[in-house]
């Protein structure tokens, strides 16, 4: 019976320590063509790039974000719509994480500049080795913020507490600084951004709630996974549209196309 083998291999795929899953997971991964291992950190051949994959061992979340980027293909419709609309520019990947889904636009796009945003030291430690051949890739170890001259703590005490789970708390005694987008914009001399990727685990709350919008009168393309934990998806709407964007949703992401573009 087929259906009751898949189900036997899923449970099966899912016992054993967080070390024993994982070996198991990039044993049988299609796109991972070999591995070595040092000091916890797994370097990975693979067939998405020349370039190798840094991915944590254990109970890390990394070879969960590798598979939805790479083998689930969350963001995939979002490079078609920039190539479907001949959209072309600097990216913001706000909420990189360990710099997979900067990795993935780069393989879909011209070599425009990414800013690789991330708050967590150590996520971006992974970060910094993932796009070290990509020197159009810049990583940012800020914390988005909607207020000028704030500082962060980072948290894990957001959904299941891992790797890709870390959320940031304002803190004035915290190690993390904060940037605006605003910011960004100026420091970096940007005057147009082809996609604003946003996941920034809530704090989308404060940006669409609290924060300076206008960067979004640049913005050709904008893709938001709203955690409605902290913020209705309505809100997120209704300020996209405001700025003139036609709004949809798809999978986990709010995704917003000018409407009019120059």
């Amino acid at each position: 019976m087929p259906f009751l083998k898949d189900l036997i291999d899923k449970f099966v795929f899912t016992l054993g320590s967080p070390q024993q899953i994982f070996m198991r997971r990039i044993k049988t991964s299609a796109l991972i063509k070999s591995f070595q291992e040092k000091e916890g950190v797994y370097q990975m051949q693979s067939s998405i790039s020349q370039h190798p994959v840094f991915l944590r061992g254990g109970s890390s979340s990394d070879v969960e974000v590798f598979e939805q980027i790479f083998n689930f293909q969350e963001y995939a419709a979002i490079c078609t719509l920039l190539s479907a609309n001949n959209i072309a520019g600097p990216i913001l990947d706000l909420g990189a994480n360990i710099g997979l889904s900067s990795i993935y636009y780069s393989t879909h796009v011209d070599n425009s500049p990414i800013f690789a945003v991330e708050p967590d030291p150590e996520n971006f430690n992974i970060l910094t080795k993932n796009i070290q051949s990509y020197p159009h890739i810049h990583g940012i170890n800020c914390s988005i913020s909607h207020e000028e001259n704030m500082r962060f703590a980072i948290s894990d005490d957001f959904r299941d507490g891992k790797d890709w789970s870390k959320t940031v708390k304002a803190s004035a005694e915290g190690s993390i600084l904060g940037i605006t987008i605003p910011q960004l914009i100026q420091q970096y001399g940007l005057t147009e951004i082809a996609l604003l990727k946003m996941d920034i685990e809530g704090y989308e709350k404060f940006i669409f709630e609290q924060g300076d919008l206008s960067f979004l009168s640049i913005v050709k393309l904008i893709a938001v996974e709203v955690h409605e934990e902290f913020i209705s998806k309505s809100v997120v709407y209704e300020q996209l549209k405001a700025f003139g964007f036609i709004v949809w949703e798809s999978g986990e992401l709010v995704i917003g196309l000018k409407a009019t573009m120059d």
